[in-house]
């Protein structure tokens, strides 16, 4: 409201405004009462509001020189408290943005565009909410998928780890009246170490967390090398994310605020590509290297005292054929993200995704290396449940047995599977050649 700008826009200024009206207001209010008085009263006082659990006090001061009694309460409560009250409201506008700059909740909408062909597709975009609390944070979103797809999507990072959770209930219940086969899971989720989101699962949740929750972490890089908010680098086809965690080049700039919001982020893409563990150049212009994707924030908005962005996008590009220059390039997918609604903080902070039933989990925090993947039913176990847990050894042998996809096969069953392969065919050549030879002169 207007009202609420205002104050907050005062109260932005405290430290300047603040004491000169405090003061400016005593002068009056002093000046005005020793017009009241006989001359020869050389009685002196000094108003000072502070405030202390919302009580104001009234300070004075008498000069000695005087045998005049002093003032009494009830003739300056009035200017007192009024003053007081003033500087109260300035000092509580101006202490709100230091709680909300470390715990606030937003909400909005993600807008998806792709291009392809000389068309344009639309969607599926997204509703959100998401809590942040210092460096830690947490997302809900919906898509408008339609009929199919998750009932949510939740997100989050508590100071270690990344969790994901796709909340597939309905699909499944719907599937099931349809007559398939599924397993007995509702949803799936992933979990691993690290801060940054960037699955194509929850693809929109990469330009979310840009606008709202990374101030963090660029304040944290000690170079120029992060791992990009986006699924794959449309260049290099560089996978980002667990459990690789490739990085790639950038350059970004953040507001002057508290906390810190970029304003914009550059990702850059070397002039080559990896094949086979070598470096191959890129055609030219390309070769020297070119922008991958721009994130950009838009218009922000105060509240109370937190500036936030209120809109922003990020462009996802390709090369261009025919190009004479690097930066000609063709903007394939771009994300546009717009505030809603914004407060000072959530009733709770939420560190994991709540597990809604039986969920297929794949976990990436063994550090042992591998992807351990099972069925988590009320709770998100932790790492060290990971690593010394007898059900997640029993998971690990299982992984590396004959009846897990990707598992080593022993040498036996390989033989097993060569014969079977082999021994039909060697079977049909030699029936054949005994049948040519039974034939008579007459035969065709």
């Amino acid at each position: 409201m207007l009202w609420r700008a205002t104050l907050t826009g005062f109260g932005a200024g405290w430290p300047t405004t603040g004491p000169m009206l405090c003061f400016g207001t005593g002068v009056v209010w002093r000046w005005r009462e020793r017009l009241d008085k006989p001359r020869d009263w050389a009685q002196t006082r000094s108003i000072a509001g502070q405030t202390e659990g919302g009580a104001a006090a009234v300070a004075f001061s008498q000069d000695r020189r005087s045998a005049a009694p002093p003032l009494r309460l009830k003739e300056t409560a009035l200017p007192s408290l009024w003053t007081s009250s003033i500087c109260a409201v300035l000092l509580a506008f101006h202490l709100l943005p230091s709680v909300a700059a470390q715990e606030f909740c937003v909400e909005g909408t993600v807008k998806r565009l792709a291009y392809l062909g000389g068309q344009t597709y639309r969607g599926p975009n997204s509703s959100f909410s998401m809590n942040v609390n210092g460096c830690n944070w947490f997302v809900r979103a919906r898509k408008d998928q339609g009929k199919y797809g998750s009932d949510y999507e939740e997100v989050s990072y508590d100071g270690t780890n990344v969790y994901v959770l796709l909340n597939n209930k309905s699909d499944v219940e719907k599937q099931l009246q349809m007559g398939a086969k599924l397993g007995p899971d509702i949803a799936a989720a992933k979990v691993y170490r690290g801060e940054v989101c960037n699955l194509f699962e929850v693809e929109e949740v990469g330009p979310i967390w840009l606008t709202y929750a990374s101030g963090c972490y660029f304040k944290s890089r000690t170079n120029d090398f992060v791992e990009a908010a986006i699924m794959q680098d449309p260049i290099s086809g560089v996978q980002f994310g667990p459990p690789t965690h490739s990085k790639m080049r950038a350059h970004w700039t953040l507001s002057d605020s508290n906390p810190s919001f970029p304003v914009r982020v550059d990702y850059y893409s070397e002039g080559h590509v990896m094949v086979r563990g070598k470096a191959v150049s890129l055609p030219r212009p390309y070769d020297a290297g070119l922008t991958s994707a721009v994130y950009q924030a838009g218009a922000f908005t105060n509240y109370l005292g937190l500036d936030i962005p209120l809109t922003s996008s990020l462009k996802i590009f390709k090369m261009r054929t025919n190009a004479v220059a690097n930066t000609d390039l063709d903007l394939i997918i771009e994300f546009h993200v717009e505030l809603t609604n914004v407060a000072q903080r959530a009733a709770s902070f939420i560190s994991q995704p709540r597990i809604p039933g039986i969920t297929l989990v794949k976990d990436f925090r063994d550090s042992r290396g591998g992807v351990l993947v099972y069925y988590a039913t009320n709770n998100w176990p932790t790492e060290t449940e990971i690593l010394t847990g007898s059900y997640f050894e029993e998971i690990r042998r299982l992984n590396t047995s004959p009846h897990v996809p990707g598992g080593a096969l022993p040498s036996v069953v390989r033989v097993v599977l060569i014969l079977l392969v082999f021994v039909p065919a060697m079977i049909y050549l030699v029936n054949k050649h005994l049948a040519r030879k039974r034939r008579t002169p007459t035969q065709i």
